[in-house]
């Protein structure tokens, strides 16, 4: 994780570390060297999380480390019946291949994710 930081100046810069209430010397400013900034002339500064991005499904436990990150997408559908379901898949899969060839999720999950769908009145498709 690295910290951004946005002086009074407006300029924005990534640190290591989080700021300490001491000076701290920034590389490379707007004037291509070394400056030592006081903490007053630090307007804001938040973390900056820098993820590694990795496949839910071809993921091993053994390669999740600090800051791995996976994204899913969950999608539902009704069907003629009265019913609906949701369905959850990799997020680089369109909705059509979620719903078509996704894990069904547990129903309090869906209804927690789809509420309209829970009030429709339809049951949930197990």
């Amino acid at each position: 994780m690295k910290y951004q930081i946005t002086l009074s100046c407006g300029c924005k810069y990534l640190l290591p570390q989080p700021p300490k209430p001491t000076d701290f010397t920034l590389c490379g400013d707007h004037t291509g060297t070394q400056t030592v900034v006081s903490q007053d002339e630090v307007e804001s500064y938040k973390p900056v999380y820098d993820f590694t991005w990795v496949n839910k499904i071809s993921v091993r436990p053994a390669d999740i480390e600090d800051w791995t990150a996976a994204a899913v997408k969950i999608v539902a559908w009704t069907g003629q019946a009265e019913d609906w379901a949701a369905y959850l898949g990799p997020s680089d899969w369109d909705d059509q291949k979620v719903a078509e060839q996704g894990d069904k999720i547990p129903q309090a999950a869906a209804e927690l994710l789809f509420p309209t769908l829970k009030w429709s009145g339809r049951y949930y498709r197990h």
